[in-house]
């Protein structure tokens, strides 16, 4: 989730802060969105962050697909990044069972999280962007070979989503579930591109940005609203099998460009925002230990206190991130 420009996107920066605080919020109302008699506020909460993940995708296609070249060499050396964070959390996660329980599964701790298997089960996210470095440099060279390519491959993916989430209420259930999100690349390689996409076409000729805070303010209410619906609907509590819905690529597509090309700030902001935007890795990874720390301590299962846990998480998080990055050995696990 990290990027080297000459002239950097604040715009990029803020949309990954949003993702993140996103995926906090998923994981802190997720259980109480479970519970029969779900309090409507934390439904809400909850399915407010259904565009975070999309908009990580879209984050790294917009800044890894846009390099002039990607060489097998520069993939192969971000997934070997992403494979020692991977394996050192594994090992501690192992070392920790093993302490504790005596009976570690060094298998399970270290590669289960690639397959939604473990504590560490968020490292999905993780397993799906190696598999994306790997795509990347055929990718490229798809693209610098026909520039048609992009446009139909967008066109072709988003249909295949669009059909997925059709087909989900016409058989009653979410069809993804059928697939662990780890391999669910009709829909992470088509944000992946469309984020790649957007940096590629000049906005700013023919769409305004009051027309886009409209579309995007619009959608996004639309979108909570289906969310909702779709519990009673699709039998769907899950806001990961929304990421197909037209709704959803209609508010991460309007925001991204809103913010990508619109967005402007102070030098004061943007060394915050920059700051942020570099530990969002380190706070995707460590936060749901935090998450189930905090719950225990401050005994929060449910109700309107979750709106107090989600901002103590994000307190500690933000705080425990920001030193871990400042710790020479620890930084390489957390960062990417």
């Amino acid at each position: 989730m990290s990027e080297t420009k000459s002239v950097r996107n604040y715009g990029i920066d803020l949309i990954k802060i949003i993702a993140c605080l996103g995926v906090i919020g998923l994981h802190v109302f997720g259980d109480a969105n479970f519970q029969t008699n779900s309090d409507l506020a934390n439904q809400i909460l909850y399915y407010a962050g259904t565009p975070a993940i999309p908009l990580f995708f879209m984050a790294n296609g917009y800044f890894v697909l846009n390099k002039k070249r990607i060489s097998f060499a520069y993939s192969f050396k971000k997934i070997r990044t992403l494979i020692f964070v991977v394996v050192s959390w594994g090992l501690l996660m192992f070392c920790a069972e093993t302490i504790i329980k005596s009976n570690g599964n060094f298998v399970l701790n270290v590669f289960g999280g690639l397959i939604q298997v473990g504590h560490l089960y968020h490292f999905w996210f993780l397993g799906s962007l190696m598999i994306l470095y790997m795509l990347a440099p055929i990718l490229s060279w798809l693209m610098n070979k026909s520039v048609h390519f992009l446009p139909i491959a967008i066109i072709c993916l988003t249909l295949i989503c669009f059909g997925t989430d059709i087909f989900s209420h016409l058989e009653g259930y979410p069809v993804q579930s059928n697939v662990i999100q780890t391999f669910r690349f009709w829909t992470w390689l088509d944000f992946y591109m469309i984020g790649c996409g957007i940096k590629r076409i000049d906005f700013e000729n023919f769409i305004h940005k009051t027309m886009l805070f409209a579309v995007s303010v619009t959608s996004f209410i639309l979108l909570i609203i289906y969310s909702i619906f779709n519990k009673v609907l699709i039998h769907n509590h899950y806001a990961e099998f929304n990421y197909d819905n037209i709704l959803t690529f209609i508010f991460c597509i309007a925001l991204f460009i809103s913010l990508s090309v619109y967005f402007k700030s102070e030098a004061r902001e943007s060394r915050n925002i920059e700051f942020l935007s570099g530990i969002t890795m380190a706070i995707y990874i460590i936060h749901p230990f935090v998450i189930m720390v905090l719950q225990k301590v401050l005994e929060i299962h449910g109700g309107n206190l979750l709106i107090l846990l989600f901002v103590v998480v994000v307190g500690f998080v933000t705080i425990i991130a920001s030193l871990m990055v400042r710790i020479p050995i620890v930084k390489h696990m957390v960062t990417t």
